[in-house]
């Protein structure tokens, strides 16, 4: 694997789960990544642990010599969300990877986002597209520069029933679509000015997703899930585009598809 120095990550939802491990590589290898959420208290507890555990262990990774930044990103009220791609826009001029990771799934029934969208919808599919947005001029010009291979990677939709779905579970495969169809979209408008955008299923790991699920239903998939840093595996696949070109590609993939574990 090559070393990334230099280049510009952000991770949202990079303080636990796939996104952590996602975080975790890039910082070493040499990169600046910003870590995006919620919980400022969250992302300075990964940042520290993230300096201080050892990197993966790859000839290529000589580890921790990159700098990894708290960036405030609220998916659940819209409002905030412009401020937030400001913010990282007033520290940088140039965008390589952003990993639209953060979501959520199995929130309770009539659980509703600040604007009052149904809480899957919002968080998983809306908040990032708005997010997405504001960064695309950027991950444009970066594009346009010499050499430069920006990834732009994000995880049948009726949003009539969405709202009226009492399922938790049935709601958030239907966000999940929405995304799916972002991504596709994006690539379709994008790909002519060299960007990349893929959605993917990071796979069934462990994670912050299952803390809505019921205990039965935690119990019984436990045995089956991998550990967290499998999914990250899947997502820097997506993330770096020669790995995309040289190996997805000869495997019938092409820009705007859909990324399966691990790296497939």
């Amino acid at each position: 694997m090559k070393t990334h120095g230099g280049r510009v990550f952000i991770v949202t939802g990079g303080s636990s789960g796939c996104g952590y491990e996602t975080a975790k590589a890039v910082y070493n290898l040499n990169s600046r990544v910003y870590i995006a959420g919620r919980s400022a208290q969250k992302a300075e507890e990964a940042i520290r642990k993230i300096k201080f555990e050892p990197a993966a262990p790859h000839p290529a990774v000589k580890g921790g010599r990159g700098e990894i930044v708290f960036l405030r990103l609220d998916l659940h009220d819209l409002d905030t969300v412009k401020a937030s791609a400001a913010e990282f826009l007033s520290k940088e001029s140039s965008l390589d990877v952003v990993w639209h990771n953060a979501g959520l799934g199995g929130a309770p029934f009539g659980r509703k986002t600040v604007q009052g969208f149904e809480t899957h919808l919002g968080v998983n599919a809306l908040g990032p597209f708005l997010f997405q947005h504001f960064l695309t001029p950027i991950c444009l010009a970066t594009a346009a520069r010499s050499g430069a291979k920006p990834g732009y990677s994000r995880g049948d939709l009726n949003l009539h029933e969405l709202g009226s779905i009492k399922g938790a579970m049935a709601k958030y495969p239907q966000s999940k679509a929405m995304v799916v169809m972002f991504a596709h979209e994006f690539a379709r408008r994008f790909a002519v000015h060299g960007l990349l955008s893929l959605s993917l299923h990071p796979g069934s790991v462990k994670s912050n997703f299952q803390s809505n699920q019921p205990a039965l239903v935690k119990w019984l998939t436990s045995p089956l899930l991998y550990e967290q840093h499998y999914g990250g595996l899947t997502l820097l696949f997506a993330g770096f585009a020669d790995v995309v070109d040289t190996k997805m590609l000869e495997q019938g993939g092409k820009n705007g598809s859909y990324v399966e574990p691990w790296g497939v």
